[in-house]
């Protein structure tokens, strides 16, 4: 056998493993999709000046377009776009006459560091529904520039700027956050705002002649906007959504003509209530040079009809609250009070997770401040709300409610509507309520009786709860069958309401009894304000149109 042989049937005998064929996994999107979305994404990252996490979350919120971030880096590499993120400058490549909010360069990396306390905080995913695929073009872009300049808004307050400068934005604190020198913290004007835009929907949900009543409230509303407007706060990015939402409820019942059309289509001397306080925040920020940002964003928010609204209020108020929770962490007082009054956007079982955080939070500040301080007491208040509420924690409610009671019990000779008297009656309410639904009927009437009597005598809103209390003590004895009872309570109420009476407002024409103090607020001078800043905004406003 020759050698060549021989090694041939070596060879041979070698079985070499057959090798699997090699399984190509499919993409997520396919090219045509991707080409789709390539001018919003490129509009984003490059005109906008976003960074790439701001882009993915905005795609995922607005078009569910949930791609990684690996792909939008490869896509980007193949479309030829590049932009060195390490030293953002905020509309360094933009046209047009655009004011940035901080008037220096950025540092790079200038943002609030999370607080060590906070970094285990629970991650709340919203609840994905309603995607917005088949939304018209001009909701699309007015939507992605709602979200461009709240994101733009949001960075420049916490800007921190250069090292050395003696300038600064936002800092974060434990409990809250902290003011640049200047600047007052308005936390509790911007949340007592939001709560009497509440009590005006309720009252405007009542009937029975309330609605003179409901102006009279919204004129207090309109004021405090007036006064707070003054300054570049990260406070309103977590009220304003609220109250937009409460106006808008409120619209719809007393305007219903108008519900399906865009303020943009009315005019600013036949807009609805919502449209003309959008358009007049927006004029203020204007006349007191505050930030272009809100202004696009406010001015953007007009497109939409009443009816289309909700929707995208709820998709910018989900990106605040990302945002502040990548700023802040998962459980600062700030992302808590955000996820709590919209926490039916989030899968139930987080619940849980935030009635923990509440309890720590409320442990933390009375060891800092003590049991009764303001900032104890509004903790708690939340916490009891979040428990009732959206926890349905009737046993953990009513714990709450008690030591909140016996912290807050004493009112003075002249009650002050402010934090503890609020804590005060919101939990004498839960308490009525629980006791209510278990038969207590002297328990509960005792307790809203004493309450009604002491609010009675106090300021102009104290007086109101009074009112209220007593409606609904009459509106629980009819529904007991007990009309004697509630036509005693009904008195009551009639004596409160006379005492209170004032001369009302017209109905309607909001542009007409605008309160603005500034006097340059009025529709004709915001028309021209608004056609003037409006008409400079097309330059880059256009290139965001898809």
């Amino acid at each position: 056998m020759s050698l060549n042989a021989h090694d041939e049937q070596a060879t041979s005998a070698v079985v070499h493993p057959r090798k699997k064929p090699k399984v190509t996994k499919q993409p997520k999107y396919t090219i045509a999709e991707w080409d789709a979305k390539k001018e919003i994404i490129i509009s984003l990252y490059i005109l906008g000046n976003w960074p790439l996490s701001m882009v993915e979350g905005c795609m995922h919120v607005v078009f569910g377009f949930d791609a990684s971030k690996s792909m939008y880096k490869k896509k980007l590499k193949e479309w030829h776009v590049f932009k060195n993120e390490s030293s953002t400058q905020p509309q360094s490549r933009m046209d047009g006459p655009f004011t940035p909010l901080v008037k220096r360069r950025r540092c790079a990396g200038a943002k609030p560091q999370i607080l060590a306390g906070y970094q285990s905080g629970a991650a709340f995913s919203w609840r994905t529904h309603d995607l917005m695929l088949d939304w018209p073009n001009a909701e699309l872009k007015a939507l992605a520039c709602m979200l461009w300049s709240s994101g733009n808004y949001l960075m420049g307050l916490f800007d921190q700027g250069r090292p050395g400068e003696t300038s600064s934005g936002w800092k974060v604190n434990l409990f809250g956050l902290t003011p640049p020198q200047g600047l007052v913290d308005y936390s509790t004007e911007w949340k007592a705002i939001a709560d009497q835009c509440h009590g005006a929907s309720t009252l405007i949900s009542q009937g029975n002649g309330t609605q003179q009543k409901c102006q009279r409230t919204l004129l207090n509303v309109f004021k405090g906007i007036d006064q707070l407007a003054q300054q570049e706060d990260p406070w309103i990015l977590v009220y304003l959504w609220r109250i937009i939402l409460y106006l808008r409820g409120i619209s719809y019942r007393i305007e219903n003509k108008k519900v399906g059309i865009p303020s943009t289509s009315l005019g600013p001397h036949n807009d609805h209530l919502v449209g003309h306080v959008i358009s007049s925040l927006a004029g203020l920020f204007i006349i007191r040079k505050g930030s272009s940002e809100m202004v696009y964003c406010l001015n953007s928010l007009r497109v939409f009809s009443l009816d289309r609204m909700k929707l995208a209020i709820e998709r910018v108020f989900k990106f605040c609250t990302d945002s502040f929770q990548k700023l802040l962490g998962g459980s600062h007082p700030v992302v808590l009070i955000m996820v709590a009054r919209f926490l039916r956007y989030w899968p139930a079982a987080l619940a849980d997770n935030v009635l923990v955080n509440y309890g720590t939070l409320v442990a933390r500040s009375e060891t800092e401040f003590g049991s009764s301080d303001e900032r104890t007491i509004f903790f708690l208040t939340e916490y009891m709300y979040v428990a009732y509420y959206h926890g349905h924690n009737i046993t953990l409610t009513y714990q709450l409610a008690s030591d909140l009671c016996q912290r807050s019990e004493e009112l003075g000779p002249v009650p002050q509507w402010g934090g503890k008297t609020y804590g005060l009656v919101l939990a004498s309410k839960l308490l009525s309520r629980i006791d209510k639904e278990k038969g207590n009927i002297d328990r509960w009437h005792g307790r809203l009786t004493t309450l009604a009597e002491k609010l009675r005598n106090g300021d102009r809103e104290c007086q109101t709860r009074a009112l209220q209390i007593r409606r609904m003590m009459a509106h629980w004895y009819r529904e007991a069958g007990n009309m004697e009872r509630a036509q005693e309570q009904r008195g009551h109420a009639d004596k409160i309401f006379i005492t209170m009476r004032e001369l009302g407002v017209e109905q309607g024409d909001w542009n007409l009894n605008w309160p603005f103090e500034s006097g340059q607020c009025r529709p004709s001078e915001l028309a021209r304000l608004q056609a003037t800043h409006l008409d400079r905004a097309f330059t880059w406003q256009d290139k965001l149109c898809f």
